[in-house]
């Protein structure tokens, strides 16, 4: 699991790269913070991944529903 959110971010990164280059390529310059903020995002996510285990979840709980009303 832990080596999947790897290369997840792995991913996300090259993906950030990628649309960077085009940015500058196609003359966008406004795209540029907008990508600089979500580099730091996933910097920040990757740092996080590392310090804290993920917490194991259970079953889901089963609400009871009700029966339709007609009126």
């Amino acid at each position: 699991m832990a080596d999947d959110r790897a290369n997840q971010l792995r991913a996300l990164e090259l993906m950030i790269g990628s649309c960077r280059a085009k940015a500058t390529a196609f003359g966008v310059p406004a795209l540029i913070p907008i990508l600089n903020r979500a580099e730091l995002s996933l910097s920040d996510h990757a740092a996080r991944a590392g310090d804290a285990p993920r917490i194991p979840r259970g079953k889901a709980l089963s609400v009871p529903r009700t029966r339709p009303v007609r009126h």
